[in-house]
């Protein structure tokens, strides 16, 4: 984004008027697949610090686990959102048609 907020000001204007944003760097679908990305990649290594702390003997191995547990649902958040835009999608586009 760079602080330049425009592109997505206008998808989300776009999408509380019913109509469907194009995609385009900086917009509105860029931003979600990259919050995904991001999301997986914590929910990656703090599962991978947890089981190496698990596997080590670590006493704090189990604020990891917690850690993780946080993380994944970071995960389980991006997949209602992520499917709540699909179904608004497939909404939007049969309503147009």
């Amino acid at each position: 984004l760079f602080c330049d907020f425009n592109k997505l000001k206008s998808d989300i204007n776009k999408l509380i008027k019913f109509d469907l944003p194009a995609p385009k760097l900086g917009g509105l679908a860029a931003i979600v697949e990259g919050l995904g990305i991001g999301a997986l990649f914590l929910a990656l290594l703090s599962g991978l610090t947890w089981f190496i702390a698990w596997e080590c003997k670590v006493q704090w191995s189990h604020y990891v686990k917690e850690l993780h547990g946080s993380v994944v649902g970071l995960i389980e958040a991006y997949i209602i959102g992520h499917g709540s835009m699909g179904l608004l999608h497939i909404y939007l586009s049969t309503k147009n048609k």
